[in-house]
């Protein structure tokens, strides 16, 4: 019977397979995982950016500085004071 020889062999390769499979789905949801982790910080990073941005235009404009709302002067205090 030539049969008889090929079973344990055909039963290894599935195994092989099955063991990669596993495995590959391993790695896949590892990966979303950390695609998931790096939108979070992404979105963590882009709220922190926007308070640091809305910070600097406050304490600019407490400075009495700012971007005039005519043409495209820029007035900055510490400018204006080392240039007299």
């Amino acid at each position: 019977m030539e049969d008889s020889g090929r079973r344990p062999a055909m039963a290894a390769k599935v195994t092989r397979v099955a063991a990669k499979v596993t495995q590959t789905t391993t790695v896949t949801r590892a990966v979303a995982t950390v695609t998931r982790a790096v939108a979070t910080v992404t979105r963590a990073v882009a709220i922190v950016t926007q308070e640091a941005a809305t910070v600097i235009r406050e304490a600019v404009s407490d400075m009495g500085g700012g971007y005039s709302d005519i043409g495209s002067s820029y007035s900055d205090p510490a400018i204006t004071f080392l240039s007299f």
